[in-house]
């Protein structure tokens, strides 16, 4: 990724299982570690989409792996409060 994911008092939450408590979760952190999201991918988009403020998601597949992928995308889509 070439940055780190948190920086001095920021919050990394690691959320191993997309479940109906992942908006809440969302909602405390500063950065999110989200793991086995292919399962969930539209329903995840959805939920983050619906949150208000500025966005940087990067996506990596096959982490580790010989054949990783890297996808990283802005949203500047904000929901008035």
């Amino acid at each position: 990724m070439g940055k780190p994911l948190v920086e001095k008092d920021e919050i990394l939450m690691i959320i191993p299982k997309i479940d109906d408590r992942i908006d809440k979760l969302l909602k405390e952190g500063d950065s999110f570690v989200l793991m086995k999201t292919s399962r969930n991918t539209e329903e995840l988009e959805n939920i983050i989409y619906e949150q208000s403020g500025e966005k940087e998601i990067t996506s990596v597949q096959n982490c580790t792996m010989e054949n990783e992928k890297n996808n990283r995308r802005i949203s500047k889509k904000t929901n008035p409060i």
